[in-house]
């Protein structure tokens, strides 16, 4: 761990820069500047764009992260990875622009009566959806070459800092919402043009085609991951994404941006498993090549227990303060409260076992990934159509709930099964007790008058009740280290046992 102790404390110090970028952005500006349809456009714009985008990437971030470590043969010597993956997602974007106008009609006919807006800007998705698979690409080659930060940096904060600026410009130039959406979609270039240049300068990046013995020997094998892991991934995201095309569709995009607002809190969640799995996958990678199950069982349940812990700490900072936040909201997001609630349940649940999806799709049992997501996909349709209409945004949360926690189930009863190790230690459940108890305390102490005291208030109590106890307790070598680090750059002379 001690790779991802060290590269994990500033990606994740990058990735929630970017966190607080974002739901300023977000979470702030877009409620009160934006009229609620449109906040609902960005995000129903970003949704297709990306799933879009994982189709077009063909696989190729999964496999560019699994077979790396075969086709590496020197410090600047990739014998053809790059070029055949980049090839084959220029293929994959060419498709998906024939798929996305053989399917325009019928997009514009689901959502024309709830979701016009969206309508007359879906010609957008196109240029997102071709800057994300670049982004992809150049993120998942990076990242093989332990670059992590690099890439965060460009995703989290430099991508954020520009949705900021085009809210400034939209209101003090006072210009249309035309501009400001295709301004915002522009936007999405900056990653992928950032990562290119630094890729190409730094010499990571070969264009030439070369039919290498490494090519020769790993390609049939390869695309057949790819595609594997293509399907897999699009139905993960289905997950994470049809509530919102459901609702948009159903409802329309006012719900769609109270639906947002409250899922911005999730992201926030998610920020420590994004920078502990980018970290973690091409440990596994190298665990598989070396057959090192040990180790990977390490990695596993001390994944596992650090995610834990810091969502926790994120998701009674944010629960506890709720009220606070919505009481400075327009009142038609207030609804968002118990959708966070909902969808925090099952999160919690994914990112706790999420390092079993990275080890299922870089070993040989992947194909199992594929059939959890076609079950996936046929369930959440489903508890969608059935939940939406009977309860709304919270039906929907509930929907997606379900989803969650049963794919992350099966994985962690695969992984079982096939390789017999499994996330879970006691520390894990001491970890949720803490968690629940500080929760159940600080809720019912009375709320001060004013809502700034209030938050100042429950904040410090979540870090005396529930992260003092985890790091007297040292539940977590790694948690307590970084602690350390913190408390040595505010403290230099402090004395830490």
């Amino acid at each position: 761990m001690g790779t991802i102790q060290k590269s994990g404390f500033w990606t994740t110090v990058v990735n929630y820069t970017g966190a607080v970028l974002g739901f300023i952005c977000v979470s702030i500006l877009f409620p009160k500047f934006l009229e609620p349809d449109q906040v609902g456009l960005t995000n129903i714009l970003k949704i297709v764009a990306a799933l879009f985008a994982q189709f077009s990437c063909m696989g190729c971030g999964n496999v560019v992260l699994r077979f790396f470590p075969f086709f590496r043969s020197g410090e600047k010597e990739f014998n053809g990875i790059f070029t055949l993956t980049f090839l084959i997602s220029l293929a994959g974007i060419i498709i998906s622009i024939f798929l996305f106008f053989a399917f325009k009609p019928a997009i514009i006919s689901y959502h024309e009566e709830q979701s016009l807006l969206f309508v007359q800007y879906a010609m957008l998705v196109i240029p997102m959806f071709i800057f994300i698979v670049f982004h992809t690409l150049f993120s998942a080659w990076l990242r093989s070459l332990m670059k992590i930060i690099i890439p965060a940096i460009f995703f989290e904060i430099i991508l954020r800092l520009l949705f900021i600026a085009i809210v400034f410009i939209y209101v003090w130039f006072d210009l249309t919402f035309d501009i400001f959406i295709k301004l915002y979609a522009l936007c999405y270039a900056a990653p992928a043009v950032g990562l290119f240049i630094y890729s190409w300068k730094n010499g990571f990046l070969s264009f030439r085609i070369k039919i290498t013995p490494q090519i020769k020997e790993y390609f049939k094998p390869a695309v057949k991951y790819g595609l594997f892991c293509l399907f897999a991934s699009i139905g993960t995201m289905l997950v994470g994404y049809i509530d919102t095309i459901m609702l948009s569709g159903m409802i329309g995009l006012a719900s769609v941006a109270v639906y947002t607002i409250a899922n911005n809190f999730i992201s926030v969640l998610m920020m420590p498993y994004r920078s502990f799995s980018g970290i973690s996958s091409p440990l596994v990678a190298e665990y598989w090549q070396k057959n090192d199950m040990k180790s990977m069982q390490t990695i596993y349940q001390k994944f596992t227990l650090n995610i834990v812990i810091v969502s926790s700490l994120l998701f009674l900072l944010i629960w506890l303060n709720l009220d606070s936040y919505y009481l400075n909201m327009p009142e038609i997001y207030a609804a968002g409260k118990w959708v966070f609630l909902i969808l925090f349940i099952g999160k919690l649940f994914d990112i706790a076992t999420g390092l079993n999806s990275i080890i299922l799709n870089t070993s040989k049992k992947y194909v199992w990934d594929l059939y959890f997501a076609i079950f996936l996909i046929i369930t959440s349709v489903i508890t969608n159509l059935l939940l939406i209409p009977i309860w709304g945004v919270n039906g929907a949360a509930l929907a997606t709930t379900i989803c969650v926690i049963t794919i992350s189930l099966l994985r962690v009863l695969a992984v079982k099964k096939f390789f017999h190790i499994q996330p879970f230690t006691n520390k894990v459940w001491v970890v949720i007790l803490l968690g629940a108890a500080a929760c159940i305390l600080i809720t019912f102490i009375p709320k001060f008058l004013h809502w700034t005291l209030d938050i100042v208030m429950r904040s410090g109590l979540v870090v005396i009740l529930f992260l003092l106890p985890v790091y007297l307790f040292k539940i977590s070598s790694e948690i307590n280290g970084n602690i350390n680090r913190v408390l040595k750059m505010f403290f230099p002379k402090l004395k830490i046992r």
